[in-house]
């Protein structure tokens, strides 16, 4: 009974997979992005299967979920694609926020753009404990307190994912999004 249990958890861990990845990639071709912004495709699409596999307090689930870049927008017009999305049957709004800490604390999720070292820690003290679901793409984003940090490896992009931020926030990661991540402390 065991080897069919261990059988059964791989072949649903497999087609999670399978489908997380089909979803991105559908969203990928969509979007006609040159060579330069296929890396950003990618990870918008990430961000949007993000938000489909995290939970919110229930007194931040507003409409419409609201996706912000603090920062600048590396996204560009890729962002057009999500607009005509829902999360869990809300709409989706996308919210240039630059360096307004004020306006970025309305957002659900939050993308974090290279920052300053002095920007960075503003931003990540700001929204500890706040559930904004905050990701960044560079060196130790979630180690030092953010909760989703997009990194490289093998030509491929991959996500690390801090869940006492998440737990602090009083967001809930989905266990099949938790068995694709690297987890940090």
């Amino acid at each position: 009974m065991g080897v069919l249990k261990v059988a059964m958890e791989k072949t649903a861990k497999i087609v999670f997979i399978f489908l997380f990845i089909l979803g991105a990639s559908g969203f990928i071709h969509s979007v006609k992005a040159t060579e330069d912004s296929r890396e950003y495709a990618v990870k918008a699409a990430f961000i949007y299967n993000f938000a489909k596999f995290v939970s919110w307090p229930e007194e931040s689930k507003t409409e419409p979920f609201i996706i912000g870049v603090l920062g600048e927008d590396p996204f560009g017009d890729i962002w057009n694609e999500i607009r005509s999305k829902t999360v869990r049957g809300r709409p989706i709004t996308v919210k240039q926020c630059g360096d307004d800490l004020d306006l970025a604390s309305q957002c659900h999720v939050l993308f974090i753009d290279h920052l300053d070292r002095e920007k960075l820690k503003k931003a990540i003290n700001q929204f500890q404990g706040k559930p904004v679901l905050t990701i960044g793409d560079f060196p130790l984003f979630a180690e030092t307190g953010g909760m989703i940090a997009f990194y490289d490896s093998e030509n491929k992009i991959r996500f690390a994912i801090n869940l006492e931020s998440c737990r602090k926030a009083g967001l809930v990661v989905s266990s099949n999004l938790l068995k694709l991540a690297k987890i940090v402390e």
